[in-house]
C-alpha cells in the first residue's frame, strides 16, 4: 500500500467504507446490481431512501437542479448539472450536505473525490460558508468527509446531529469562492474546452499559423493564461480578460499585441526555461487576440483536472506525427489505470522516457500531490510544502526527442501545478552524453507508451544487447533495455507494447530475455483498436508490468494475466465516445493485485531510503 494508503490511515483509499459497515444505526437497503444500471438509479433507489431514514425530508430539505447560476467577478455563468447525479441537502436555506452518486460497478477513485470537492466548494452559501459534508458513493461503497473539521467519517450525519452543530462555520474568501467556481465550471465544461482548443487553432490558421507554427503560438498564449490563473488563485487580478486588456489599452495607449506580450514576459519569468527570454507572441491581430482571450475567460486552467494537453497534442500534431513516428496520444483511461496499477508512494522517482504530451507524468504528479494533501494538516499552504517541493524537484523525470513535445510536457506539468524541472529533450536510445544516463539505476517506476516498432540504426546500437553487430534494430526491444538501465533494483516498468511480443512464435527471443532479466507481475491484454479513436491503428496491444529483481532471491511468482474487453470508451469507433463499461477499474479490486501491493509495501519497508522517508512523513500524519 502507498504512504497515503495503509501506512497512514488517513487517505482516500483507507477511508472508503462498505455501506454495510457504516456506523449509522440503520443501514442502506441493499439491491441487486441488475437494478442499478446508472448513477441516477443509485441516487434514486439507494441514496435518497437512505437519507430519509436519517431524518431528511427530501421534499423540503433537498434540491436537484439541472443548472446553477453564479457570478464570477462581474460576469454571470450557468453551470449545467445534467451530467451529474447529486442530492444536495439544505437546512435553513443553507447547503450543508452534498451526496454524489456513481454507477454501481464504478470503483471510487481519487479523481472522483477531487471533482466532488471542487463542486462542493462552488456551492457557496450566502453567508460565504461552504457545505459541511461531502459524500461519494456507488451504492455499495462510500466516502464521507467533514469539510469543516477536515476529516474522514464512517457514518453519514443524521439531520438531528446536523441541527445540533448548525452554528459551526467555515468561511472562505471571495477569491477562494471564485477560484472554486471557475474550477468546477471548467470540469463541467470539458467538451467546451475541447471545442475552444479547436476554435483557437481555427483563429490561428486564419492568421497564417498552422502545424508547428500554430502550436508554438498557442503554447505561448496558453502559458500566459496559466500564469494569470495562478495569479488569480493567489488573490491577484487576472489580466487575461477582455475588459481588463481593453482598459489597459485605453490607459497605456499601447497596442493589444504589446500588452499580451507584457503578460507573456511575466509568465516566462514565473516559469523560466520553458521559453527563451527573447521569445515573443508573434500574433499581432488585435481582433484575434481579444477573441482568444474572451473564449478562455470563464475557465481556470491552473491545476486542471484533465489532460487538456492530450487534446492539444492531437489537434496540433495529428499531421506531423501520425503514421510517421508511431506516436499516438495515450487515452486518459489507460493512463489513469496504469498510474493506479503502479501503486505509487511518496518518494518514488517516476519516469517516462518517451513522454509525448506528459500524460503519465502529470497523472503521477497529481497522485503524489494528493497523498501529500492527505498527510498535511488542514489549512497548511500546500504550494510551499517541503514534500511538494521534494516531489517536484526529485520525483518526476521525463524525456522526448521532439522539442515541441518537451515544451508541451512542461506546460502540462505547469498546468497541473509544477514538476517540470527534470523534463529533457534527447534521443532515448543515445547513452553517451544523455541527461537520462544520469538517472541510471535510480528510477523506481517507469510509466510509458513508447512509439511502436520503429527501425533504429547508427552507432548507438553498440550499447544494446538487441543492437550489437546489427545495422538496424526494432525500437521496442531497445526501449525495454534502456528502461532496465534506468530502474533501480526492485524498480518497476509499466509499458504498452504490441501484443505480438508476448505471443508471436518468432519473437520467443524477446520473451527469453524477459524471463532472464525481469520478473513479470502482470500482462493486461487490451482490446483491438484502443488507439483507433486517437488516430492510431487497430493493432492489439498489451500492458506489461515488469519488475527488475531486487536481489538473487527475488524470483518469478504467479503472473496476473487478464483480458480486457471494455476500456470506458468505444474502441471500435474512429472518434472518441465514452461508454459506461470499463473493465480496467475491476482489475484494481482483484485479490491478486491487493496481495501484490501488500508484498510491495513490505519490500519498501526493507529499503533504507523508504524507511527514512517514512519516518520523515510520520510527523505530517493527521
Amino acid at each position: 500500500m502507498t504512504a497515503g494508503g495503509q501506512f497512514f490511515g488517513t487517505s482516500l483509499e483507507n477511508s472508503i467504507v462498505d455501506i454495510e459497515d457504516l456506523e449509522n444505526r440503520q443501514k442502506p437497503k441493499k439491491l441487486p446490481s441488475s437494478l442499478l444500471r446508472s448513477e441516477e438509479d443509485v441516487r434514486v433507489k439507494i441514496i435518497n431512501p437512505y437519507l430519509k431514514t436519517l431524518g431528511f425530508d427530501l421534499d423540503k430539505d433537498s434540491f436537484h437542479e439541472e443548472t446553477i447560476a453564479f457570478t464570477i467577478g462581474t460576469r454571470q455563468y450557468t453551470l449545467d448539472l445534467r451530467g451529474r447525479s447529486d442530492t444536495i441537502i439544505r437546512v435553513h436555506n443553507k447547503n450543508l450536505v452534498v451526496v454524489e452518486a456513481k454507477r454501481y460497478e464504478h470503483s471510487l477513485t481519487r479523481k472522483d473525490w477531487e471533482e466532488l470537492r471542487s463542486f462542493v466548494y462552488a456551492l457557496i452559501n450566502k453567508d460565504e460558508t461552504i457545505p459541511r459534508y461531502a459524500v461519494l458513493t456507488n451504492g455499495h461503497k462510500c466516502v464521507i468527509r467533514d469539510l469543516h473539521l477536515n476529516k474522514w467519517l464512517r457514518k453519514i450525519p443524521e439531520k438531528k446531529d446536523i441541527l445540533a452543530t448548525f452554528d459551526t462555520k467555515i468561511l472562505i474568501t471571495e477569491i477562494e469562492r471564485d477560484v472554486a467556481r471557475k474550477k468546477v465550471f471548467t470540469q463541467a465544461s470539458e467538451e467546451k474546452l475541447i471545442n475552444i482548443v479547436s476554435k483557437t487553432e481555427e483563429y490561428l490558421r486564419e492568421e497564417g499559423y498552422d502545424g508547428e507554427k500554430a502550436f508554438v503560438e498557442f503554447a505561448k498564449i496558453l502559458l500566459t493564461k496559466i500564469n494569470e490563473d495562478k495569479r488569480f488563485a493567489e488573490g491577484k487580478i487576472s489580466r487575461f480578460e477582455k475588459d481588463v486588456i481593453l482598459d489597459l489599452e485605453e490607459k497605456t495607449n499601447k497596442e493589444i499585441s504589446e500588452i499580451i506580450n507584457e503578460l507573456f514576459n511575466d509568465a516566462k519569468n514565473e516559469f523560466s526555461s520553458i521559453f527563451n527570454p527573447n521569445d515573443r507572441i508573434l500574433l499581432e491581430s488585435r481582433n484575434v487576440i481579444l477573441k482568444i482571450v474572451k473564449i478562455y475567460e470563464p475557465y481556470i486552467l491552473y491545476r486542471l483536472d484533465f489532460d487538456l494537453f492530450g487534446i492539444v497534442y492531437e489537434k496540433f500534431f495529428a499531421d506531423i506525427f501520425k503514421g510517421k513516428t508511431g506516436k499516438f496520444f495515450t487515452p486518459r483511461e489507460i493512463v489513469e489505470f496504469m498510474v493506479e496499477f503502479a501503486d505509487l508512494e511518496i518518494g518514488d522517482r517516476i519516469c517516462d522516457p518517451a513522454c509525448g504530451s506528459g500524460g503519465f507524468l502529470t497523472r503521477a504528479y497529481k497522485n503524489l500531490r494528493a497523498q501529500v494533501s492527505d498527510l498535511v494538516a488542514g489549512g497548511e499552504d500546500l504550494e510551499s510544502h517541503d514534500l511538494i517541493r521534494f516531489i517536484e524537484d526529485q520525483c518526476i523525470i521525463g524525456n522526448d526527442i521532439d522539442v515541441h513535445l518537451v515544451t508541451l510536457t512542461k506546460l502540462n506539468m505547469v498546468i497541473h501545478g509544477d514538476g517540470w524541472n527534470n523534463i529533457y529533450r534527447s534521443d532515448v536510445f543515445q547513452i553517451d552524453n544523455s541527461p537520462l544516463t544520469d538517472w541510471h539505476g535510480s528510477i523506481d517506476v517507469i510509466l510509458t507508451n513508447p512509439p511502436f516498432s520503429l527501425p533504429i540504426s547508427g552507432d548507438k546500437l553498440k550499447d544494446y544487447r538487441f543492437g550489437r553487430g546489427k545495422e538496424e534494430a526494432i525500437s521496442d526491444l531497445l526501449f525495454v533495455e534502456r528502461c532496465y538501465r534506468l530502474l533501480r533494483l526492485g524498480g518497476r516498468l509499466l509499458i504498452v507494447l504490441p501484443s505480438g511480443w508476448t505471443n508471436n512464435p518468432d519473437d520467443q527471443y524477446f520473451r527469453d530475455y524477459l524471463y532472464e532479466h525481469w520478473i513479470e507481475i502482470a500482462t493486461i491484454s487490451l482490446p483491438e483498436g484502443v488507439f483507433k479513436p486517437f488516430g492510431g491503428s487497430g493493432a492489439k496491444t498489451v500492458i506489461l508490468y515488469l519488475k527488475k529483481p531486487l536481489n538473487q532471491n527475488d524470483k518469478q511468482g504467479d503472473v496476473l494475466k487478464i483480458n480486457i474487453s471494455h476500456v470506458g470508451y468505444d474502441h471500435r469507433s474512429k472518434h472518441y465516445k465514452k461508454i459506461p463499461w470499463d473493465d480496467l477499474n475491476k482489475v484494481l479490486q482483484l485479490d491478486e493485485f491487493v496481495k501484490f501491493k501488500q508484498k510491495l509495501y513490505l519490500e519498501r519497508e526493507k529499503d533504507r531510503r523508504y524507511r527514512e522517508l517514512r519516518k520523515r512523513l510520520i510527523k505530517y500524519a493527521k
